[in-house]
């Protein structure tokens, strides 16, 4: 009878230690890529190729919804970071701020922000865009009046442009030059002087107020003249010179 029992004891012993031996062999046998995926997710790095596309499309949107004035040629190259820099896989949809909306500038600094595991980085990126402005077709002298043959629209490289330069010829034509302007220049409003609404020698409307009735004469103006200006004008019909203060376009007013 005992040494039945043994006989089981040691057939026993032996079936075990074989199901020991074959998971220990299955355990070892399992591919990388199986033990890979029991490692838990917040032990994984950021992939930093999708930052940079985040980054990339982030700032595209903001230049197409640009309003300040019409861009083109549009283009985002992100700067990408030093290879030592290790960040956990951010497990929420990344945060994605930059203050290009704000001013258009050809360099910018983009927020990219993760709450959880939470971290926080900034990537640099390089904006290249052109925007149409005013440009001289020609020689313009100092206290000219702009006409249209005068300037025309030509697109320049956002870094080469400032807060004061117009993007619209109505901006330009019409007013004057406060100084010489070579060909090709780009005019910004620094170089301009408000229009005049009275020319020398141009027919003007002469107003003439009396108790509540308002007296029309035509009349052609003896100087250039800005709007509240006194001018002198010459009365067409009575011939005489008198005094006006222009108070619309082509239009004098006699107190």
């Amino acid at each position: 009878m005992i040494d039945q029992l043994n006989i089981r004891y040691r057939t026993l012993n032996t079936s075990l230690t074989l199901t020991w031996v074959i998971v220990t062999l299955a355990i070892m046998l399992l591919p990388a890529a199986v033990l890979a995926n029991t490692t838990p997710i917040s032990n994984k790095q950021q992939d930093m190729s999708q930052i940079y596309i985040k980054v990339e499309d982030h700032l595209l949107n903001e230049l197409h919804q640009f309003t300040a004035y019409p861009l083109h040629n549009i283009n985002v190259t992100v700067r990408p970071l030093p290879d030592r820099l290790n960040l956990s896989a951010c497990l929420d949809t990344l945060l994605i701020e930059s203050r290009l909306h704000e001013r258009l500038s050809a360099r910018t600094t983009v927020s990219v922000q993760c709450s959880n595991p939470a971290w926080r980085m900034f990537v640099s990126a390089e904006v290249y865009a052109e925007t149409p402005v005013v440009i001289a077709t020609q020689p313009i002298l100092r206290n000219a009046l702009i006409s249209e043959n005068a300037v025309t629209l030509a697109l320049r490289p956002i870094n080469q442009i400032r807060q004061q330069h117009l993007h619209q010829l109505d901006q330009v034509i019409g007013h004057r030059a406060k100084r010489a302007i070579s060909p090709n220049t780009m005019i910004n409003i620094q170089m301009l002087d408000p229009p005049f609404w009275v020319i020398n020698n141009h027919e003007v409307t002469i107003i003439t107020q009396i108790g509540g009735l308002e007296i029309r004469a035509p009349g052609v103006a003896l100087s250039n003249g800005l709007v509240q200006e006194q001018i002198q004008v010459r009365n067409l019909r009575s011939d005489r010179i008198i005094q006006g203060i222009v108070v619309a376009p082509n239009t004098v007013l006699v107190p």
